[in-house]
C-alpha cells in the first residue's frame, strides 16, 4: 500500500476515535453545564471502532518493525489490550442496563417519576447525535474506500478485519435508526438500548480475541523457556 494512502486511512480512523472520545468527555458535565452530548450510544461505538483502530495500526506496523520484535510485542499487547477492553465492555454493559432500567422506571412511575424523567432525560440532542453519526459513517466509508483501492490483498489477507469493519458500519446505521424512529422524549431510552447492543457485540469480539491471545502468550512463554533451556545445555557442554 502506498505510504500516503496508509497515512490518510489511519488519520480517518484517528478522527473517528477522536469524535467518539470527545463525546465521552461531554457526558459527565452535560447535566450541569447544559452541553449537548450525543449520548451513550456514540461513545459505546468507540469500543468496536477502537478495536478496528488498534487492529489496523498493528497490521501496518508489520511493514515497519522487524518481525523478531513485532511478533512477541504484538502477542503481549494483544493479551493486555483485549483483556482490558473486555473488562471495559462488560462494565459499560452493566452500567447502561442500570441506566436503562432507571429511565424506564421513572417514565412508568406516573406522575412524579414521569416528571423527573422528562426533566432529566427527555431533552436528548437528537440533531447533534444524527450529525455526529453521519460524520462517523462518512469517515468510515472514506476509510473503507481508501483501503479497498490501496491494499491489493485486502480480501485475501484481512477477512476478519473486514467483518469487524462491516460490523461497525451496521451498528452505526442501527444506532441512527434507534434515534430516528421514536419521539424525541424517548430517544434517551433507545440510545441506551443501542449502547447495550453495541456493548454485547464488543464483549463477543473481545472475548473471542482474548481467548486467542492467551495461546499467543503461552507460545511466547514456551519459546522463552525453550531458549533458556538451550542456552543452559550449551553452557553445560
Amino acid at each position: 500500500m502506498r505510504d500516503w494512502l496508509n497515512y490518510v486511512a489511519w488519520f480517518c480512523f484517528a478522527l473517528i476515535i477522536g469524535i467518539e472520545v470527545s463525546a465521552l468527555a461531554f457526558l459527565p458535565v452535560a447535566a450541569t453545564a447544559d452541553l449537548p452530548t450525543p449520548g451513550l450510544g456514540i461513545t459505546t461505538l468507540g469500543l468496536i471502532d477502537g478495536l478496528i483502530f488498534y487492529s489496523w495500526t498493528t497490521i501496518k506496523l508489520g511493514g515497519l518493525v522487524p518481525e523478531k520484535i513485532l511478533t512477541p510485542t504484538t502477542k503481549i499487547s494483544n493479551f493486555i489490550f483485549f483483556l482490558v477492553m473486555l473488562i471495559v465492555s462488560i462494565t459499560v454493559f452493566f452500567i447502561t442496563i442500570a441506566l436503562l432500567l432507571l429511565m424506564i422506571s421513572l417514565l412508568m412511575a406516573i406522575p412524579f417519576g414521569t416528571v423527573a424523567y422528562m426533566a432529566m432525560y427527555a431533552d436528548f440532542p437528537k440533531g447533534a447525535a444524527q450529525a455526529t453519526l453521519g460524520m462517523l459513517l462518512f469517515l468510515k466509508m472514506a476509510f473503507a474506500v481508501i483501503i479497498v483501492f490501496g491494499e491489493k490483498r485486502l480480501f485475501e489477507d484481512y477477512r476478519k478485519f473486514l467483518i469487524l469493519l462491516g460490523c461497525s458500519f451496521l451498528l452505526n446505521i442501527a444506532l441512527s435508526f434507534l434515534h430516528a424512529f421514536v419521539p424525541g422524549f424517548l430517544v434517551s431510552i433507545t440510545d441506551a438500548i443501542g449502547a447495550i447492543i453495541i456493548s454485547i457485540f464488543a464483549i463477543i469480539w473481545f472475548l473471542i480475541l482474548f481467548i486467542g491471545s492467551i495461546w499467543g502468550v503461552i507460545t511466547l512463554i514456551m519459546d522463552a523457556v525453550g531458549s533458556v533451556s538451550r542456552g543452559t545445555d550449551k553452557l553445560r557442554t
